[in-house]
């Protein structure tokens, strides 16, 4: 599994970036973490761009706490916010298996049909203040922290673009990036 990407190592002048695995992209000498195309070479709005956007299903975007040794009722005192989803570590889950890590999620739902944008402007509105998260790592160093964003699509593929400002907010924070994609229902 490829280690989370620290977003500053992006340069100043990425428009957008698209997630490398550890497999072909290491073979072809470009590394792990995330490729930055230039604004020049980005590809132009079209129609299949056009079509990229109307198969779009949705977006989730929140942050996320993983931690081996604190509890979900834990992280929520030190970060002062209830979890919109998550488990304790050793908990069972709905459908029978147990949490191997405490999982603690905090999706804000902004209307349907919200860009990316709108749901990231959300995340960050109820982002937890950098004290409770300097806190929460004081409290188990090795706890990942990051901003989750997840793309529900309808089409053969997806293309997730986050602009730069909402990179540097996340790396401003401390926050890894994680960005899913997931085929919707029936797609």
């Amino acid at each position: 599994m490829t280690a989370p990407l620290k977003a500053e190592v992006l340069p100043e002048d990425c428009r957008w970036a698209v997630p490398l695995t550890d497999h072909a992209d290491a073979r072809a000498g470009v590394g792990k973490g995330f490729l930055c195309r230039e604004p020049s070479v980005s590809p132009s709005p079209g129609p299949q761009a056009a079509a990229i956007v109307a198969g779009m299903r949705r977006y989730i975007a929140g942050i996320e706490v993983t931690s081996d040794s604190l509890t979900l009722d834990g992280v929520s005192a030190v970060l002062g916010l209830a979890p919109t989803s998550g488990g304790s570590r050793g908990d069972r889950d709905a459908v029978g298996g147990v949490w191997d890590c405490t999982v603690w999620r905090f999706d804000p739902t902004p209307p349907a049909g919200s860009s990316l944008d709108d749901h990231l402007r959300a995340a960050f509105a109820t982002c937890p203040a950098s004290d409770a998260l300097g806190e929460l790592r004081a409290l188990d160093p090795a706890a990942s922290i990051r901003l989750r964003v997840a793309a529900i699509y309808t089409t053969l593929t997806c293309t997730v673009a986050i602009r730069p400002d909402w990179v540097r907010r996340a790396a401003a924070a401390g926050l890894e990036i994680e960005v899913s994609t997931y085929p919707a229902e029936g797609s």
